[in-house]
């Protein structure tokens, strides 16, 4: 059984943010059956529901009809958003049952029009404050670079932590701890920028583990099932759910190699050995 298992509603985004490799697919969303067909598949898999690869899953249109499924299916959801469109579809996500969390990805911040940008934060603000009564709320700068938020990114970290009236929380603390408690069901996460892996990246060998295929995988908007979260091209395709199930998918050769290498700290799948993100799970042993 897998602690999540994400699902790529749609690739289409409203930002090009400089820290999200633009894909080279053709731009698409998921229907509402091809969602229920691969709701049914999942069912006894997961539990966990991420609704995100590449793209806005907020620009999906029919929405509402999706964290209907989930809850129809006992799926529980977990969304993560650039945060632009956040008002405009705060009644759906706060009437859905089926809503579990909202990571927000801050760390779009910079990419807001200078003029946008007090705005911009001041939704995500209010959105979280209103939302957490609900849903648990994550706000996540992933662009620590050398350990160290850039200037401009500790000058954001310092407004939201006075706007929660949280001074007593340094900076120093959210760097060690990489999370801290804003308010009850609101978080604060700061963490690395990481690289997404291709297999035009360096070459990193074939030591190392992951917890794709053993705790996540990952369903792209046109039925592709890849190993993780991080594959936004499909270059690591274990096949299509679309057309193979899923169960025979997970018990082909490709993938039961690929499992049996991480539990033994090799990597098989040649677009993880292009993969640096490997190296924040520790060394063997």
């Amino acid at each position: 059984m897998f602690k999540r298992v994400y699902i790529e509603i749609t690739n289409r985004c409203n930002l090009n943010c400089s820290f999200c490799r633009p894909h080279q697919r053709k731009l698409e969303e998921m229907s509402t059956e091809q969602f229920a067909f691969i709701l049914k598949q999942l069912r006894g898999l997961t539990q966990h529901l991420y609704l995100h690869v590449k793209g806005e899953p907020l620009l999906h249109s029919q929405l509402d009809k999706l964290l209907a499924l989930c809850q129809e299916y006992g799926f529980a959801v977990n969304l993560t958003t650039n945060g632009t469109l956040l008002m405009s579809r705060q009644e759906l996500l706060l009437q859905s049952p089926a809503l579990r969390q909202v990571n927000i990805s801050v760390h779009s911040f910079p990419e807001q029009a200078p003029a946008q940008q007090e705005e911009y934060l001041n939704d995500i603000l209010n959105f979280a404050e209103l939302a957490a009564s609900k849903v648990y709320i994550n706000l996540r700068f992933w662009n620590r670079q050398d350990n160290q938020p850039s200037p401009e990114t500790a000058e954001l970290l310092t407004t939201i932590i006075q706007h929660f009236s949280k001074e007593e929380i340094a900076l120093e603390q959210i760097i060690q701890r990489r999370q801290v408690t804003l308010a009850k069901n609101i978080f604060l996460s700061f963490d690395d920028e990481f690289e997404w892996p291709a297999l035009s990246n360096p070459y990193y060998g074939t030591d190392g583990t992951c917890y794709g295929l053993r705790q996540q995988l990952a369903i792209l908007v046109d039925g592709t099932v890849v190993p993780c979260c991080l594959d936004g091209e499909g270059e690591a395709a274990l096949g299509n759910i679309f057309i193979t199930p899923l169960t025979d998918l997970l018990q082909t050769s490709v993938v039961q190699e690929a499992i049996t290498g991480f539990q033994q700290y090799k990597r098989c799948l040649p677009l993880c050995q292009h993969c640096s993100y490997q190296q924040r799970f520790g060394k063997k042993g």
